[in-house]
């Protein structure tokens, strides 16, 4: 895909050095390093494997690495808790993963469903829940209009940066909701616009700029299952492995359960993350730093060293809310496709997470995974629900399936995020060349994270190969 051409461009070269050897260089401990990486998500790791070979720390605050890539486990089973697929990895990703030693596996089709009013459309069967001959025509008419749009072109200057972007401004000035509404698509066709939004960004159409959504909008009205095969990936033990290995193969480079507190350039041009691990207060100092986390903690966590434009940019960048809901049932209930999403629903989207990891027709214990995203993006009121209520809410709604649901349900797990996804509203084009004009933001300190690509596991990485250029290039 055209997406890979600017990873494999920047990355090869690093990849070619053997990057990510569990040994690195010795480093007497008043000395500097040359890297410190706030953040263990996925961003900061590429990044992190790519300057392996330096003398680098990645300081991540949670118990393991990985972002909004998080994973439990029931009885022998893994589930996610976040981000539960990829795209077909092919370029760089393809290349990562390769020497990583983990390999994806395609999640077995049909891979669809659509839940509304009360009834489950999948396989051959999936658009008869559109209520017309004009909503079938709409959703003929809206896959014609991305071509007309120029989709391909869109995905390639996504993933080369803002000045790329420039000749496609006039659509970063709409919201969906709006251009939906003007081309005269039946309500049908934008409510399953909308639901497919909320499910991967946790923004409604009301929310998105036009010119960020068109790549996703194409995805979605996209059916592998009709080529025979899946078109989306994850692996034997989930998308967790992705961080697992990485952090493996960084070694004692990662520390967790490091809580950054401030990060300050001095007057030596040294950059000083101070942070906490348990009670202990401690300093990392380095000749650059990535912060490779959420917009606004980045904008909290600098003290100096960059501009107050930055600060003001990154502290205005909304992000969506969301929380997954694992169900432990004495059966699985549901295996007719790996994901529905519901027009009509308190949830958003389902999945049968167990589905890479038990023989077809399989029917004893099961694993239901259930993601819940706000009406609209500004809403944070699913972060202050109580558990109970949430999973009370969700069992009570699959109730209109499986009627006697609530028996099966022998326990759950709730896992919330607070920074989920980066809100590119219309004029997020602005912000984005913004931060990428200012030079405060290439060094010694540099920006990381999906909000400056696309906030994807694809957008994550390909900020995490620019800021290793921007690094490579600084030092």
């Amino acid at each position: 895909m055209k997406r890979r051409d600017f990873l494999a461009r920047v990355a090869a070269a690093a990849l070619a050095t053997g990057a990510g050897s569990a040994r690195g260089p010795a480093r007497a401990a008043d000395e500097p390093y040359d890297v410190v990486i706030v953040g263990g998500g996925i961003a900061g790791l590429a990044a992190a494997y790519l300057l392996a070979e330096g003398d680098i720390v990645v300081l991540e605050q949670g118990r393991v690495p990985g972002g909004r890539i998080s994973s439990g486990t029931w009885k022998g089973f893994r589930y996610a808790r976040g981000t539960e697929y990829i795209g077909e990895p092919d370029g760089v990703i393809a290349e990562w993963f390769d020497k990583l030693s983990i390999r994806p596996v395609a999640i077995p089709p049909p891979t669809g469903a659509v839940a509304y009013e009360g009834e489950i459309y999948t396989g051959r069967d999936i658009l008869d829940f559109l209520p017309s001959r004009k909503a079938l025509n709409d959703y003929g008419r809206l896959a014609d209009a991305f071509e007309d749009l120029d989709a391909g072109a869109i995905e390639e200057a996504l993933f080369e940066g803002p000045e790329a972007l420039r000749e496609f401004a006039a659509l970063d000035r709409l919201n969906v909701a709006d251009w939906l509404a003007d081309e005269g698509f039946d309500p049908v066709v934008r409510k399953l616009i909308d639901v497919e939004n909320r499910g991967l960004f946790g923004a409604a159409n009301a929310d998105l700029s036009l010119l960020f959504d068109i790549l996703e909008m194409a995805w979605n009205l996209h059916d592998p299952d009709e080529a025979g095969e899946s078109g989306v990936y994850t692996f034997p033990g989930g998308m967790i492995e992705v961080p697992e290995a990485a952090a493996r193969a960084l070694g004692r480079r990662v520390v967790t359960g490091a809580e950054a507190a401030a990060v300050e350039v001095g007057a030596d041009g040294l950059v000083r993350v101070r942070y906490r691990t348990g009670s202990r207060a401690r300093v990392a100092t380095a000749r650059s730093a990535i912060l490779a986390t959420p917009a606004p903690v980045t904008a909290a966590l600098v003290k100096t060293g960059l501009s107050a434009a930055v600060k003001r940019a990154l502290a205005a960048i909304d992000y969506a809310a969301y929380v997954t809901v694992n169900l432990f049932l004495t059966e699985r209930v549901w295996s007719e496709a790996w994901s529905l999403a519901s027009l009509d629903d308190p949830f958003v989207t389902l999945y049968d997470a167990i589905r890479t990891q038990v023989r077809p027709g399989y029917t004893e214990r099961g694993i239901l995974g259930v993601y819940i995203a706000p009406e609209r993006a500004a809403d944070r009121s699913l972060l202050r629900m109580p558990d109970r209520k949430i999973v009370e809410t969700t069992v009570k709604a699959l109730a209109r399936y499986d009627p006697d649901i609530a028996g099966k349900v022998v326990g759950s797990d709730v896992h919330r995020f607070e920074h989920a996804f980066p809100v590119f509203r219309p004029g997020y084009l602005k912000v984005l060349e913004s931060l990428y004009r200012d030079r405060t933001a290439r060094g010694p300190l540099v920006l990381a994270g999906d909000y400056l690509v696309y906030p994807t596991f694809d957008g994550a990485v390909a900020s995490g190969v620019r800021a290793a250029e921007a690094v490579y290039e600084y030092l």
